[in-house]
């Protein structure tokens, strides 16, 4: 059974955005045909408040939101294998 999929990427500097890893993600994902949408969602710190407030350490505290230059870069890697972004 072929079902539609749309994926979603998170990215992370330092963690999801070493440009190795964005190809071999985009060549593994291009093998499957019934991939149709695949969003780049890139991290940010809105999430904080709500460690602070369970009294948890944010351990991303320190990683700054990904640049426009780099969210492009990952969607260009994305297109070079096809894939709808």
């Amino acid at each position: 059974m072929k079902k539609p999929v749309w994926l979603r990427y998170v990215l992370v500097p330092q963690f999801t955005d070493e440009e190795q890893d964005l190809h071999d993600w985009a060549k593994y994902v291009s093998l499957f045909p019934n991939v149709e949408r695949v969003d780049i969602l890139p991290f940010h710190q809105m999430g904080i408040h709500k460690w602070e407030q369970m009294g948890q350490d944010y351990k991303l505290a320190d990683i700054q939101p990904p640049s426009n230059s780099d969210i492009l870069k990952a969607e260009n890697i994305f297109k070079s294998y096809g894939l709808p972004v």
